[in-house]
């Protein structure tokens, strides 16, 4: 027991070593030092390592100690005073006011005349007009000072703080990017409607006011990469003067459907998020540049194939897309196409994916031979009670009873409106549902026919067994109807618990790969789960993918 403290003891002061060599010779590792738990420090340690930072007059290392905890500010003001480390002090006294909520000192260090001509005692000595020199010029950063403040709960120093952090009013811009704000306070946002560029990345938004569109009439370039947005307000799509829109890095599921983009967007940054689509029926008359790459998409969804505009198209890394649909034959402006990590692309041929006016060509020429159905057999196969009845249901709009199986095949009729732009184009299809109860399935071969969709339905609650249960109608459908489209789709999605999804998503991505086995037999456009009674995930999804 005693070796054990005398060990601990040692790292202890070995830890403490090093930090306060790190600040006395100024080193670039102090950050990964501190990367421990207060409790795991020696005593004082970062005490004696911010009389440190003071004395090499090091105001980035006195800012990381005071975050980490060091309290020993009011002594380490004093150092600074003495020994003229102007930049170390003037983090000192911003960090004071933080702490204390005092705005006046905030504004005496920015130079703001006060109303009231009186002193500050803090700012009544002779270099501290040196001290607001360095304030001003902006070369000690506010990070430090904001972080404490939103600590200490004190809103009105941190809003001070923050209007003086990369505004200028005269060039529009405010570049808040980094400062770890966490909440997005409206009332920030009234103080800077003049904006025109816009920085709010890598702050740990979790979410955007609904109502911030109201102050930001005049933006013109929007940043929020890096943050943790799983969805955002419709306005941002609506802002009258916006250009660029970058939400990539962010956690986005979904984007909210606005008809019409803003008239001047012309950049779109979607990057590296969790979409599986975008809304129908956009119209986005300048978009020139979109990146939709590292998402979850399995194709470039129809709406981006109205974006007539678009010069720049990046669809990398979305690994499930297969196959690019023909109406991208319509982006007859397209010159740039970057399908990096698409390995499974295989429509248009390779040969031809990497010149984006190859593949418009390419897909142009399919559009303009191509024969539109607009009535259609939809064939519903799969085993017994996985859900197919309902699934017709919700196809078609109608609410649940109670489920009874199917006896043999039961025919029914859904019309669905849908298609790019205002003009809506009427399908009607023909459902077939038939029956799982496998004394059927030797009869079921007789109806297969090329002139068919088919969907092929399977509970993803089965497993690994459930997707054996896939392979013999996929043999019969390929053997009896050569060449025909069918959808996969798993069921009774919204039975699983969130913390089973993942599962669920390397179950889908098996059955991907048991459809590739067959793409010389049939065409497998999609693979996708759906929700049938509780959160009818995805029907919408399904609808498009018909």
């Amino acid at each position: 027991m005693i070796v054990q403290t005398c060990l601990f003891k040692s790292v202890l002061f070995s830890r403490m070593s090093k930090i306060i060599k790190e600040v006395k010779t100024n080193g670039d590792n102090l950050t990964a030092l501190l990367r421990v738990r207060i409790d795991d420090l020696e005593p004082h340690c970062l005490e004696d390592a911010l009389t440190a930072a003071v004395e090499v007059g090091n105001h980035f290392n006195v800012g990381k100690l005071v975050v980490k905890g060091a309290t020993n500010i009011q002594q380490a003001l004093e150092d600074s005073k003495r020994l003229q480390k102007h930049e170390a002090r003037a983090m000192l006294l911003l960090v004071i006011a933080a702490q204390t909520n005092d705005r006046d000192l905030v504004l005496k260090l920015f130079g703001v005349p006060a109303q009231k001509n009186t002193t500050h005692p803090l700012a009544n000595d002779d270099d501290f007009s040196e001290i607001q020199k360095v304030v001003i010029s902006g070369r000690v950063s506010t990070v430090v000072p904001i972080e404490v403040a939103r600590r200490h709960q004190n809103p009105v120093v941190r809003e001070e703080l923050l209007l003086r952090t990369d505004v200028n009013q005269e060039e529009g811009s405010v570049y808040w990017h980094g400062l770890r704000l966490l909440v997005l306070d409206l009332s920030w946002i009234r103080r800077i409607h003049w904006v025109k560029r816009l920085r709010l990345a890598r702050n740990g938004f979790q979410a955007i006011p609904n109502e911030i569109g109201d102050y930001l009439k005049q933006v013109v370039k929007l940043d929020l990469q890096r943050n943790e947005l799983v969805t955002v307000p419709r306005c941002l799509f609506e802002l009258p003067s916006l250009n660029e829109l970058n939400l990539s890095n962010n956690k986005l599921i979904e984007i909210p459907y606005v008809h019409e983009w803003s008239p001047g967007l012309t950049v779109l940054d979607l990057s590296s998020n969790e979409l599986s689509s975008l809304p129908a029926d956009i119209v986005a008359p300048s978009i020139r540049t979109l990146n939709i790459s590292y998402n979850r998409f399995r194709t470039v969804p129809l709406s981006v194939c109205s974006f007539k505009s678009l010069q720049h198209l990046n669809i990398s890394f979305n690994k499930n897309i297969r196959s690019l649909p023909v109406e991208m034959g319509r982006l007859q402006n397209l010159i740039k196409l970057v399908t990096d990590g698409l390995k499974d692309l295989s429509d248009p041929p390779r040969n031809m994916q990497r010149d984006a006016r190859d593949c418009v060509r390419y897909l142009n020429n399919k559009l303009r031979s191509a024969r539109r159905f607009y009535r259609m057999k939809l064939v519903l196969l799969g085993k017994q009670n996985c859900g197919k009845t309902t699934l017709v249901a919700r196809l078609q709009g109608l609410d649940v009873g109670i489920n009874q199986s199917t006896v043999g095949v039961d025919v029914s009729k859904w019309h669905y409106a849908g298609g790019l732009g205002r003009k809506k184009i009427k399908y009607q299809f023909s459902i077939w549902d038939f029956g799982g109860q496998e004394e059927y399935c030797a009869i079921y071969q007789c109806f297969l026919s090329g002139r068919s969709m088919y969907l092929l339905l399977w509970n993803v609650q089965d497993g690994e067994e459930g997707i054996q249960e896939l392979k013999p109608w996929l043999d019969n459908i390929a053997l009896r109807a050569p060449r025909s489209c069918v959808l996969i789709v798993g069921t009774h999605l919204d039975s699983v618990e969130e913390g089973d999804r993942p599962e669920v998503d390397r179950l889908l991505e098996k059955v991907a790969k048991l459809a590739q086995t067959y793409q010389n037999k049939l065409l497998v456009p999609e693979v996708l789960a759906v929700g049938l009674m509780n959160r009818l995930e995805n029907i919408e999804l399904l609808r498009e993918a018909i």
